[in-house]
């Protein structure tokens, strides 16, 4: 049997997760490989492996920061700051493979990535609270190098189309 590759394809068969369900997973059935599943009331609740990620990388920046602050340690030096610029890396490799058909990433990978672009997101939300706006610029400006790098690789992989329909399925974005 074929296993739809396209969201599309999952409409397709029938099967449609829960309304609500897209709020913590956003896969349809033909994905359901890249969430955790928890059991609840005899229902699989799914939830994306990578966004699971990022919530444990958000909590275990603000332990850092509550710890950090009550000790009086140097979270926003320029060498902290740099480690934690780079740790978007690999979540941004892993899914850069996996949308460009290079191979399919484990939900444990996808998970360690997450957590750390969710430490690395969590960072950005604190520059802004504590008003350090140098690196906020620089976050942004790194978050931009990161972006444009993906959507080059998808455009002359020419996997752009492919993902744009995974994504947002019945989107033309007309031709070429």
């Amino acid at each position: 049997m074929r296993v739809p590759v396209g969201l599309s394809e999952s409409r397709a068969t029938g099967i449609e997760p829960p309304g609500w369900e897209v709020l913590i997973s956003h896969h349809l059935p033909a994905r359901y490989a890249r969430t955790f599943a928890i059991r609840y009331r005899g229902q699989a609740i799914h939830f994306c492996a990578r966004c699971s990620g990022q919530v444990l990388g958000l909590l275990a920046l603000l332990l850092v920061y509550w710890v950090g602050t009550r000790q009086s340690l140097p979270l926003f030096g320029q060498n902290i700051q740099l480690l934690i610029a780079l740790a978007p890396l690999p979540a941004a490799l892993d899914w850069t493979t996996q949308a460009l058909g290079r191979r399919e990433s484990s939900n444990l990978l996808r998970a360690a990535s997450g957590a750390l672009l969710g430490f690395a997101l969590t960072d950005v939300v604190l520059l802004i609270v504590t008003q350090r706006w140098l690196f906020v610029g620089g976050a942004f400006l790194v978050f931009t190098v990161y972006v444009a790098a993906v959507l080059l690789a998808l455009k002359f992989s020419g996997a752009w189309r492919r993902v744009l329909e995974e994504h947002f399925p019945g989107f033309d974005p007309g031709p070429g």
